[in-house]
């Protein structure tokens, strides 16, 4: 008899087993579906801190290189003098 009540106490188990898988399966595919969420935002936000400091680079690159344009705006018309005087 203890044969069969552990064969009974078994199937018992397998079958709350069997019922509780699905329920871990989908609690895993919902944890790992966050998981892999919060993986993909934080990538949009270090993509757009990226950009925004890329574009704040670029547009302080940009103000020093027209800075350095109007040097030399500068400097070409100080050797036209300079040409002008010396040829004189």
């Amino acid at each position: 008899m203890k044969q069969r009540t552990s064969v009974h106490s078994d199937a018992g188990i397998l079958a709350h087993k069997s019922k509780l898988l699905p329920s871990v399966l989908i609690g895993l595919l919902i944890l790992i579906t966050g998981i892999a969420l919060s993986i993909s935002n934080k990538r949009k936000k270090d993509t757009e801190f990226a950009y925004k400091e890329t574009r704040k680079a670029l547009a302080f690159l940009t103000l020093n290189f027209n800075r350095g344009v109007e040097k030399m705006a500068y400097l070409e018309e100080f050797e036209c003098a300079k040409k002008k005087i010396y040829n004189y």
